[in-house]
Parts: structure tokens; sequence; C-alpha cells
């Protein structure tokens, strides 16, 4: 591992990415953004990833860190265990990634800041040992980053843990109150459905801890790069940066998102693959704002009979329907077969109606497509913020993490989605499904809604935009002398 030499630039920035499709993708956006403000980018993540990323993007120093930790039978990624493995395998990195604080040092001129993803916040006693400030990237939205900002006074007032409690996979969370709402500055009082699950019962122990040291160290960062725009989420926004009880350190909070491109979102004449070139050429026949564009994202697998109910629903709504199939939660690995999980003859009923796609999907480039009006979504961040940008309304249908509050920001505060159902309530049946698309699809007021917002995501990515201003304000905090210098 070799540092490589660096023209002067504004700022060097070290970014260290979780390496998980949700974290990598918009670290790699802020990092384009960065570097277009002239900061010099060192981009850090595990050695698979790196691998992968180094040959899309020539702009940055990519250093990879080899798996200090052996991946477990069946090892799927993006999965709740696949998380755990990557905190702690991430966390093992931690004498690899002192070895290259120090190299850079020799390499870069200052000043010199470390960005990492909140949950690599070990980094933050990196950053310390070497005179640095450290800044946390946060991917979600910024009503999350408020609900985390106030998990120290959660635990201590709303939801108080237990003595050990266990399953058959190990200890689980118990707490003592586990009934009651909570109510958190800036995004009102959640009832016990929008809760995530880390606050919940049975939830892993070990999970739970990561998450909430990962809340607690936000409080010492010296800023907070969250994937929003301010007028997005006001209130959130503004609880942040005001309220003592949620931010009593008054971290800096900068509101640089969304973090996307939308370059990715044009045909440019690159050569696809050919069977997402078949889906484009299928969107292309389809009337304007007509098709609902199905994916859950590569964390959600749905049961085979929510998939069943979900495809009946679909087909009956009579929309046509761009749908991304996964392999159900009952499957441990990425090999399937449509026909065993589809209802009978389902494929050849809707061959004009439908198109069901299973290999990686061009997201953005489908979002943007004239033809797409309405977009059914875990509603991870992510894909709420490229639905935003590109204007559509969505189908919310959360399950777990952030996507309960996502969805209810987008729900009740900003008006752009229906609810279809929350993961942990059941089944969803077809009458559901098709009643919830044809309401959405026939929502002219949730698409102006729409609209608007998007008008004011791509305001605020534009040059002297709220976001772009708010980089500059980073890069201004970053650049300023460390107080030990």
């Amino acid at each position: 591992m070799k540092a490589a030499q660096h023209h002067t630039s504004l700022l060097h920035v070290v970014l260290f990415a979780l390496p998980l499709k949700g974290h990598i993708q918009p670290a790699l956006n802020l990092a384009e953004r960065l570097h277009s403000k002239g900061v010099s980018i060192t981009f850090v993540s595990a050695q698979y990833e790196i691998s992968i990323l180094q040959h899309r993007y020539s702009r940055f120093q990519f250093v990879g860190f080899s798996e200090e930790e052996p991946r477990p039978p069946n090892f799927q990624p993006e999965s709740l265990a696949g998380v755990s493995w990557a905190l702690r395998s991430t966390y093992r990195m931690r004498s690899s990634f002192e070895k290259l604080i120090t190299e850079v040092m020799s390499a870069a001129k200052p000043p010199i800041c470390i960005v990492s993803d909140y949950f690599l916040s070990w980094t933050r006693g990196v950053a310390e040992q070497f005179h640095f400030r450290w800044y946390a990237f946060h991917p979600s939205s910024a009503s999350y980053l408020a609900l985390q900002f106030y998990t120290p006074t959660i635990l201590s007032k709303y939801r108080r843990l237990s003595s050990s409690h266990y399953d058959d996979a190990g200890a689980v969370t118990h707490f003592v109150d586990s009934d009651g709402p909570i109510c958190v500055p800036g995004i009102g009082c959640l009832e016990v459905d929008d809760i995530p699950h880390f606050l919940r019962n049975n939830f892993p122990l070990a999970s739970h801890n990561a998450v909430a040291n990962s809340a607690s160290n936000l409080h010492e960062a010296a800023g907070v790069l969250v994937n929003t725009y301010g007028e997005l989420e006001k209130s959130a926004h503004q609880a942040l940066c005001s309220h003592l009880k949620l931010n009593p350190n008054m971290v800096e909070i900068f509101p640089v998102g969304p973090y996307l491109s939308i370059a990715e979102t044009s045909d440019d004449g690159s050569t696809l693959n050919p069977e997402v070139q078949k889906a484009i050429n299928w969107l292309n026949d389809q009337e304007a704002s007509s098709v609902l564009y199905i994916c859950f994202g590569s964390l959600f697998k749905p049961s085979l009979r929510q998939i069943q109910e979900l495809a009946f629903g679909l087909e009956a709504s009579g929309y046509p329907f761009f749908w991304v199939v996964r392999s159900p939660a009952s499957t441990e690995s990425e090999g399937y077969d449509l026909s065993q999980i589809l209802p009978p003859h389902f494929l050849s009923r809707t061959r004009k109606q439908g198109k069901v796609f299973t290999g990686w999907a061009p997201q953005l480039r489908i979002l943007s497509h004239s033809s797409v009006g309405g977009f059914l979504s875990h509603c991870g961040w992510n894909s709420i913020t490229e639905s935003i940008v590109m204007g559509i309304p969505i189908l919310a249908f959360p399950q777990g993490a952030d996507q309960m509050i996502n969805a209810r920001l987008l729900s009740e505060e900003l008006k752009v989605a229906l609810v279809l159902g929350k993961g942990d309530k059941g089944l969803v049946e077809r009458c559901q499904i098709e009643r919830a698309v044809r309401n959405l699809m026939e929502d002219h007021e949730n698409r102006k809604r729409a609209r608007e917002l998007q008008i004011a995501a791509r305001r605020a990515i534009a040059e002297g935009g709220s976001s772009q201003k708010s980089l500059e304000e980073f890069i201004q905090s970053a650049t300023t002398p460390y107080p030990s210098q």
C-alpha cells in the first residue's frame, strides 16, 4: 500500500466508506462533488469493493484493505448478518488505516481531514491520534439523523435495556419500556410501528450496541455531512442546527445531498447490457407516466407468498409495470427460477402489461424515463433521493432500518407517497396492492408535489444552490487549523 503523490489542493479528504452497496455509491458521489471543488480524495474501503471501483473512477486515489474476518457460509453482503460482518471486518482494519494516514501525511500537504461513514465511528480515535478533524458521513435522511442524535436520550428516557435475553441466534434486546411512542425534536412522536428495529425488543444485541455507539459518537464529530438538502427536511434540519436537547454540542450539520449524479440518467450512447437495453426499449414503447417501477433494494427480500400476492395485485391493477424481482427470503442464494416464484402463467398473461427483470437494473436511468409515473419502493434513502430528483411519487413499503421514518416523512410531511404497508405488519394482500397501485397512479396532486420537489432538489445541487453552499461551508470548516496546531 503506497500513497500516491497529490497535486496541491484546497484540502485533502481521506474518505472511508462502509463496504455495502447502500453506503458505497453515495460516498462515491460525495467524493465526486468534493473533487469538483478542488479537494483531493483518498477513497478507502474493503479491497473487494475497491478492486471494482478503481477501474471506473480515475480522479481519486483508491486504497483497499483486505478482509480481516472470514466470510461465513452462504454469505450475503446485503443482509443483517452481512452488515454485522462488514462492521466487524472494518473495525479490524484500524492498524492498516493508521499506516495509511501516516503515508498520506508524508505525501499530501495539509490541511487533511477524515470523513468516514458514521458506522465507522472508531475512525474518530485515529483522527484524534493524528490531530485531524473527524467528520461523519451520513448517507440517510436528516430525519433519521435526528433520531440517531437523540438515541442516547431515547435509551435513558424512553427505551431502557433490561437484563440480557437470548434467542437461538444469541443475545437480543429487551427493553423495560417498549410500548410507548418516542418523541424526537424535529420529527415529532414516533409510534411503535415507526420506530427502527434497533430500538425494539428481540433485535440482535451486538447490532444494537453498534448502532447506539455510532449514534453516540456523532456528538463528538466536527460535523456531519448528510444526504439531504435543507428545503426537503426543514423541521429536522432546523432542529439539528438549533435544538440543544437534540444536539447539545452544536455539531455542525452540512446538508450536501442528494448524493447522486444527474449525468447517470442520460442516454450517452454507451453500450448497455443486452437485457438492460431490451428493458429500456420496452419502456420506450409505453405511454408517458404510465409505468409503475417496483424495486426493493439489495437488502429486503419479501417472502414467496408476498411476491405472489404482489404479482396478482399488479396484474389486477391494469397498469404497466417494470418489476425487479429478487429471490424470496426463503432462498439462500441468488440463483432462482422465476417460474418457481411467480404464479403459474403470470409471465405469459402479463407479457404485454409488464416487464419482469432479474438482473442489476440501472435504477436512476429507469426513474428518469418519461414512461415511469410511480415507484413501489422499500424506502431506502438512496432510492428516495433518486425518485425525488426525478419527480416520481412513491408507493411506500418500508421494512426496517431508516425506512419507517423515511416513509413517514414522504407520506405525512412531504405528501408525495402513499403507504402500502409495513414489513412487520404481516402479508399485504393482492386486493390492497391493486387498490394502492391505482390510487398512486391516478393521484395528480401527489404527482404535482413530486414535480415541485424535483425542481427544488435540482436547484439545491446546482451551482449557487443550498447544497453547494453547504459543501463550501464544510470545506471552510475542514481547512480551519486544528486547535492543537
